[in-house]
């Protein structure tokens, strides 16, 4: 699941979204506390996942946000603990970021130990959240050309359609995210807008599938009752 990259372990989870096989679970596994899913589902999947990566999970409590916080193992746990839609720490902690057509986004610095992960929608490229989250990198000490940037699967501009009241407020703030969908509408390219904030950094990693378009992704503009899937980031100990 995760792909190992020095000092650092990264990378994007994968769901079973059929109805007729996840039932109530919504997808399997389903990361997403605020979707429909009982509660004790969502959180044995997150429990299983802990497990799994043996080092405390930061889980956030995502609201569309430019916040960004610093964190560590006493802000682990599986209620969300953390208010933000970006966190970066130095710990041994594995970073999550939950999506289900919004951009999630990992970064590591691995000379300096520091790591990241941003859920970038609409609203979060809007506000910068991802040159953000850089720049708090930055700030503890990461020389940009040190940081990878891995940016998991959205959903594409082809399939992102909206209103041409929402295309024109996006496009005023980041005119590099107008795009036009396969069906000749307004849209929105947010990949592109978290490229252009990535800008500088030493080395971008893509995953670039669409999730409206992949059934193994959770997509809310395909299913609006669906599951979450994960961005993970961890370091790998000495030993590891």
């Amino acid at each position: 699941m995760l792909e190992a990259t020095g000092r650092v372990r990264f990378g994007f989870t994968r769901a079973i979204t059929d109805p007729a096989i996840a039932g109530e679970a919504l997808s399997i596994p389903n990361y997403g506390l605020n979707t429909d899913a009982p509660k004790d589902v969502v959180l044995s999947f997150r429990e299983e996942l802990r497990a799994k990566l043996g080092v405390p999970i930061v889980w956030m409590n995502q609201i569309h946000s430019d916040i960004v916080e610093v964190v560590d193992e006493a802000n682990a746990g599986s209620a969300n603990p953390i208010t933000a839609d970006a966190v970066v720490s130095r710990a041994n902690v594995a970073l999550v970021v939950q999506v289900a057509d919004c951009t999630p986004v990992l970064l590591f610095d691995e000379e300096e130990g520091i790591i990241a992960a941003c859920h970038a929608g609409r609203a979060g490229v809007e506000k910068s959240i991802v040159a953000k989250t850089v720049s708090e990198m930055v700030r503890l000490g990461s020389a940009l050309s040190n940081i990878t940037a891995a940016i998991g699967p959205c959903i594409c501009g082809d399939c992102y359609e909206v209103g041409e009241d929402v295309y024109a407020s996006a496009v005023a703030l980041r005119p590099e995210i107008g795009a036009r969908s396969r069906w000749g509408t307004p849209s929105l390219n947010i990949r592109a807008g978290v490229r252009k904030d990535l800008e500088g950094v030493g080395n971008i990693i893509e995953d670039d599938a669409c999730t409206f378009e992949s059934e193994d992704l959770n997509s809310y503009r395909r299913v609006r009752r669906c599951g979450r899937q994960l961005g993970i980031v961890m370091q790998v100990g000495e030993s590891a």
